[in-house]
């Protein structure tokens, strides 16, 4: 007489084999519901990714503008003077020129504070309308320019490309020229 076996996944006892067969896996109906259900989600969800990039982008290029203007701000809290560079539209000069006074540590004659922007920030300039520029204006604070302005500023990259050496002031270097 056989013994009556307990399947694991069974309730009764039974011989085996007999009244359940379970086996290990799926059955092919199963894989297509959740490979239709994969794809609806997928046709959801891929949209919105690009959507989230183009925001990320937003996001990092604002923080660069907002880490740039608070050394300008910084600047003038520290010095009592602002910074008085005239914007100049077709070359970024301007721009990495007061970049270079933020950065600036006079080791002999310290300004509390300086520098004010970290030294390792060293972007390069564009006049790319598919880049994100940060420009000098003449109400003496830097403003963003999105992709498709028209414009030549420092390129924000989104790669870590700006971020480098310490920049390192020239011997004799006086910020802004002055």
């Amino acid at each position: 007489m056989r013994v009556p076996h307990h399947h694991p996944r069974c309730e009764i006892q039974h011989p085996p084999c007999v009244t359940c067969r379970w086996s290990a896996g799926y059955s092919l109906s199963e894989l297509i519901w959740i490979i239709a259900l994969m794809g609806i989600l997928a046709s959801i969800a891929i949209p919105h990714m690009g959507e989230s990039l183009s925001n990320s982008k937003d996001v990092i290029a604002r923080q660069k503008l907002e880490m740039m203007n608070k050394g300008v701000h910084a600047y003038r809290e520290c010095t009592g003077k602002p910074m008085t560079n005239t914007p100049v539209n077709a070359v970024a000069a301007d721009e990495t020129g007061i970049l270079r006074d933020l950065q600036f540590r006079d080791p002999n004659n310290p300004t509390p504070g300086s520098p004010f922007v970290d030294p390792t920030y060293n972007p390069v300039s564009s006049s790319d309308p598919s880049d994100y520029r940060i420009v000098w204006t003449s109400n003496f604070v830097f403003k963003l320019l999105s992709p498709g302005e028209t414009g030549t500023g420092l390129k924000v990259p989104f790669d870590g490309s700006d971020i480098g050496d310490p920049w390192v002031a020239p011997p004799g270097y006086n910020p802004g020229g002055r």
